[in-house]
């Protein structure tokens, strides 16, 4: 049943029928490694760029993720894949790195930004509320 949901939120998220409350960070992690542990690298993160450039025109926003936060996570979740075994869903995945689920979602970002780009409200708004403009490129 996990796996039908997950199949189902992909589905959701390729068509652009996600509310913009749903496409909320969880659903960007499992939507992340569902490509991710499936794919090569460059293309799972093609579709995840062109699904999110989707969901942006069905909301009538621009910039729901900006590409370079969806890029350091896409690098993140790809790298945590690598060292060890896939895991059979996503609730797995993300149960067994609570550290992509906590309170602050830009914090496991850290390695990606600096703490001063980390600490802004630009930044935070980023994962945190969908409706945001670009950040600043690195």
């Amino acid at each position: 049943s996990q796996v039908n949901r997950e199949v189902r939120l992909l589905a959701s998220f390729e068509s652009a029928t996600l509310s913009p409350t749903e496409w909320d960070h969880k659903a960007h992690l499992t939507v992340a490694f569902l490509y991710l542990s499936r794919l090569p690298f460059n293309h799972a993160h093609s579709l995840l760029c062109k699904g999110i450039q989707r969901l942006n025109l069905s909301h009538g926003k621009e910039n729901a993720f900006h590409a370079t936060v969806t890029y350091a996570y896409s690098v993140l979740v790809k790298s945590i894949l690598g060292r060890q075994p896939l895991w059979m869903t996503a609730r797995d995945f993300i149960e067994a790195h609570p550290e992509l689920m906590g309170a602050d979602p830009l914090e496991p970002l850290l390695g990606y930004y600096s703490l001063e780009l980390i600490n802004s409200d630009q930044a935070r708004s980023s994962i945190v509320d969908p409706d945001l403009r670009q950040l600043p490129a690195l």
